[in-house]
């Protein structure tokens, strides 16, 4: 049985089919799917928009694989409808598995430190999605110094927090966009896939493996 974790897809209304086909040869790869947070992205785009687009040819796939949907900070709980039972099997806010005597923890991440747009989002929706579209005009840079420079620092401040029965096996986080795995600290981070860069992770019963690819 393998199982595929992945994160951050920050999918909208916009299609691309390069990552639509990279997407779909991964799902289609795994015998379980786990999207753990930032599926779409709810300050760009509505849930609305999202699901009537071209990326609701996942869907069918994605149920077939019995989908667990983990909500992160882009893609929130309030943000959605009962249409995520549309590609998803169940929807939580975190989930853990015993798989091949090992323990897995996952939850998207943004629970362990409040970040920009959680604060942004207790002021004012609209102003996040203000900002946003003002921010994306610079993204990709941005998102580079976030990834080599802060996501380190964002990860440590996750193996930090971590508490309770997460200790006791691997935690499994997205949202900081940098992949890690850390054997000492039993921590793992799916990275993101956008921009033409992707990482995710794989889990059998060998153990697990994150992937880096790209989909240019």
């Amino acid at each position: 049985m393998t199982i595929l974790v992945f994160s951050d897809t920050h999918l909208t209304h916009r299609f691309n089919k390069k990552k639509f086909l990279f997407l779909s040869r991964i799902i289609k790869k795994a015998d379980k799917v786990i999207i753990n947070g930032d599926f779409w992205d709810g300050h760009i785009s509505s849930f609305h928009r999202f699901i009537n687009s071209k990326w609701s040819m996942l869907f069918k796939l994605l149920k077939q694989k019995k989908t667990v949907y983990i909500y992160g900070n882009h893609d929130r709980k309030e943000y959605c409808d009962s249409r995520v039972s549309s590609f998803s099997t169940i929807q939580t806010t975190h989930y853990k598995i015993n798989f091949n005597k090992q323990k897995y923890y996952f939850e998207h991440g943004n629970a362990f430190f409040p970040s920009t747009d959680n604060k942004l989002y207790n002021i004012s929706y609209l102003l996040i999605k203000v900002i946003t579209h003002i921010i994306s005009l610079i993204e990709l840079p941005i998102q580079h110094l976030k990834i080599w420079f802060g996501g380190v620092i964002l990860n440590k401040k996750i193996k930090k927090k971590r508490n309770g029965e997460t200790k006791n096996g691997f935690i499994v986080c997205g949202h900081t966009h940098y992949p890690e795995i850390d054997q000492k600290n039993r921590f793992l981070n799916t990275g993101f896939i956008k921009y033409g860069i992707a990482s995710y992770l794989l889990i059998d019963n060998r153990g697990f493996q994150l992937r880096k690819e790209s989909y240019l």
